[in-house]
């Protein structure tokens, strides 16, 4: 339906499909390479994060039709759920540019970290994802909980250094995280990262923060401590899975860096 209504419009429409994990990064690099001016991500976080890792560095445009669980992306930029109505957008080609993230070899537009949401995502089965959708990860995080122990992290930014314990370290492009506002005044296009470390106790307080993610009141206050900065790097003595826009990307010790302005995206006028 999508290439038809596009192809309408007088575009050249080429379709591929990404069937396997982190194939959307070559068949985007391929689409780049051949001279395409736009690519259209068609599905969720999980395949714009792939998309945006295949345009990094280049001028193509990217359009979004989404097609996932969380469309967390689209709802940051306000593009329709419909896809119809994305299409329309699209075709109106009204272009921002935004920043993204760079974490190791990949790159983000919402968020990457380290912590207990990341080894939920790890455990998380992709088979009960595409079941139950999110309620997969609520069903991971209750398992892994019990044995769950915040850890020591040093984190050296271009503003602060310092050992830190914590039950996670999101570094936040986006002030959306996991569907709900982990904290307001968050940029898409300031050239900065909110650093966003959650502290807490074993067992209670990631209980406490986890429902409190699930029904998005956000987390408490006294449970975050934040800093802007433009460069960060995270290590720890103990084992830590990096993940980045709902997929795990690495292990520690992971480097992140703004790519100020470093994509160009079909949004809605406003």
């Amino acid at each position: 339906m999508a290439k038809e209504y596009l192809s309408r419009a007088g575009n050249v429409v080429d379709i591929e499909l990404v069937p396997q994990p982190s194939s959307g990064i070559a068949a985007t690099r391929r689409a780049v390479a051949e001279g395409c001016e736009a690519v259209v991500a068609c599905g969720g976080d999980g395949t714009l994060r792939e998309v945006v890792c295949g345009l990094a560095g280049s001028e193509a445009i990217m359009g979004v039709i989404p097609l996932g669980i969380g469309n967390v992306v689209a709802t940051d930029l306000g593009i329709p759920m419909r896809p119809l109505d994305a299409c329309r957008t699209i075709l109106e080609r009204n272009v921002r540019r935004i920043d993204i993230g760079r974490c190791g070899s990949n790159h983000f537009i919402l968020a990457a970290g380290v912590g207990f949401d990341g080894e939920v995502i790890a455990q998380t089965s992709l088979e009960l994802k595409s079941k139950v959708k999110n309620l997969a990860y609520i069903y991971a995080g209750v398992r892994h909980l019990p044995r769950f122990k915040p850890k020591n992290y040093l984190v050296e930014t271009d503003t602060f250094s310092g050992e830190i314990n914590a039950i996670a370290i999101v570094v936040c492009n986006s002030y959306r995280y996991g569907g709900y506002k982990l904290k307001r005044g968050i940029s898409i296009a300031d050239g900065l990262f909110d650093v966003c470390v959650i502290t807490g106790k074993p067992l209670l307080d990631p209980l406490r923060i986890a429902l409190s993610v699930v029904y998005r009141w956000g987390v408490p206050r006294r449970n975050l401590l934040t800093f802007k900065a433009r460069r960060v790097k995270i290590a720890s003595s103990e084992e830590g899975i990096v993940h980045n826009d709902g997929d795990v990307v690495g292990r520690l010790p992971m480097d992140f860096e703004v790519v100020e302005k470093g994509l160009s995206v079909i949004v809605p006028r406003r």
